[in-house]
């Protein structure tokens, strides 16, 4: 009975890894579309050193823009990955807070590319005019043409 109950949680198991795998491969599909240099920037991205990382990241409706983001941020990776080896639920709760913060992202992106907002002016350069404090010095006072004789 215990093998039996064993066999069949290792079947659930598997079942559950390779559902998870399909849907990660099948965001990550999508992501190729919407990044031009998507498959440039993870390249270097290997899925399997991450296995609890990823498995979280399959469960998100963004994954390949978090996938992309992790990409382009190898330390925010290793940080998540550590967080989702010792604490599964606080990093759940961050890949949630890393996808709202993408999708607001996009979202803004899109509505000032809607609006046609011009780009902000550049900074001010400081004048090389000097101020004055509205005294007059004694070599001001020397080229005043009241003041000759």
């Amino acid at each position: 009975m215990r093998e039996q109950h064993e066999k069949h949680q290792l079947e659930a198991h598997r079942a559950e890894m390779t559902r998870a795998a399909d849907s990660y491969h099948s965001k990550i599909a999508q992501g190729k579309t919407a990044y031009q240099d998507f498959d440039e920037v993870t390249k270097d991205f290997d899925p399997a050193a991450f296995p609890q990382l990823m498995y979280l990241v399959a469960g998100m409706e963004n994954a390949a823009d978090i996938v992309y983001d992790l990409s382009n941020n190898p330390l925010k990776l290793a940080g998540l990955d550590r967080l989702a080896e010792k604490n599964p639920r606080q990093a759940q709760a961050a890949l949630v807070s890393l996808a709202q913060s993408i999708s607001t992202n996009k979202q803004a992106h899109s509505d000032a590319q809607s609006q046609n907002i011009a780009e902000p002016l550049d900074r001010l350069q400081p004048s090389r005019v000097s101020g004055s404090n509205g005294k007059m010095s004694v070599k001001d006072l020397q080229n005043q043409p009241w003041l000759r004789g």
